[in-house]
């Protein structure tokens, strides 16, 4: 059971914490999420900072490449493609 709760989370359930901090000893009483569901949600905000590093590497690429072109190359029909 403490193996399952450990790596799951505890649900509703709400487990005692003891924390000793430099003397200072208190506890307190709340839902575990679980080493598995944690660290599946670290890994999902670091894939979706990774995305959206890249999506602006390359907007930045892309306007940077766009700006190079000859003015009469980036209109078409009198419109602006720079953007």
């Amino acid at each position: 059971m403490c193996k399952q709760v450990f790596l799951h989370g505890s649900g509703d359930d709400e487990i005692p914490f003891r924390y000793d901090e430099g003397g200072r000893v208190y506890q307190v009483t709340r839902v575990f999420e679980g080493v598995i569901p944690t660290w599946n949600a670290a890994t999902a905000r670091r894939i979706s900072n990774w995305i959206r590093e890249e999506f602006e590497r390359y907007q930045n690429n892309r306007h940077a490449a766009c700006a190079r072109l000859p003015s009469a190359r980036r209109s078409i029909g009198g419109k602006d493609r720079t953007g």
